[in-house]
């Protein structure tokens, strides 16, 4: 099985993906719901915005960060710390996975959630598109990760000649508590301020200097579909703030279609 079979696999049957896709619905509507560009808004407010409500919610549905506990651990205000802030009904559809099935493992100053051997590292995409990603323009982090071999492929190299070396960064792959090699993904997130377009992705990103496709093998999470090419538009109504902030009409969406986090 290739990689993106057994990363599929392995995080689908630890209810992992579903984790995340929950975590992006959430994040999402929430930003989308308070987004107003009367106010100054823009695809910068709504990209950063987005990334840091998406990490509140991944660490509140794999029990990480402030949200921490015990495997035989609940309580009334623990309860209560996971409503805090959902809207409605997201609380009641929250996955309900054991506590230490993901721990929080940040890489650098990116953060980072893993299951097993496969780390995953957030990265946003918004108006350029999931393929319009330069890894190049990422932080050293990111850039050292995209530039690591998948194990279907040979090994990328570090040192090309119109580059130069990369910055010394933490080893993405290395893992003593383990004793084996961690795999480190992206999911990659996106909100287009212009259409309201969004999109949740996971994949094995690829070291893009000379414009080729920033991805060795991509899936989308938020819906069914090819994930190997441009993904068909799909026309989705959705309430999105009118400029003076309220919600007082839909708009057609089509996914998919972030500012980048800096992480």
């Amino acid at each position: 099985m290739d990689e993106r079979g057994q990363a599929i696999d392995d995080l689908e049957g630890h209810g992992v993906l579903e984790g995340f896709r929950w975590a992006w619905d959430s994040a999402s509507a929430q930003t989308v719901r308070t987004f107003d560009p009367a106010t100054g808004h823009d695809q910068g407010w709504l990209g950063y915005n987005a990334f840091k409500v998406l990490t509140d919610r991944l660490d509140r549905v794999f029990s990480c960060g402030r949200f921490e506990m015990k495997a035989d651990a609940f309580s009334t205000e623990r309860g209560r710390l996971l409503r805090e802030g959902l809207m409605p009904g997201e609380f009641e559809g929250m996955p309900r996975l054991a506590p230490g099935i993901v721990v929080r493992e940040d890489l650098s100053r990116s953060f980072g959630w893993r299951c097993g051997v496969w780390r995953v590292l957030l990265q946003s995409f918004g108006s350029v598109g999931i393929d319009g990603i330069l890894w190049s323009q990422k932080s050293p982090t990111k850039q050292r990760v995209a530039a690591e071999a998948s194990p279907d492929q040979p090994q990328l190299s570090l040192w090309e000649p119109d580059a130069g070396p990369m910055a010394e960064v933490d080893d993405a792959s290395s893992d003593t508590s383990l004793g084996v090699s961690v795999r480190t993904l992206f999911v990659a997130h996106g909100i287009d301020a212009s259409t309201g377009d969004s999109a949740l992705y996971l994949g094995r990103a690829r070291c893009n200097r000379n414009g080729d496709s920033p991805w060795v093998w991509r899936v989308r999470l938020d819906h069914e579909g090819d994930d190997d090419r441009p993904d068909e538009p799909r026309t989705q109504r959705l309430d999105v703030p009118s400029p003076g902030g309220g919600a007082d009409g839909a708009v057609s969406r089509q996914l998919p279609s972030e500012e980048d986090s800096r992480r």
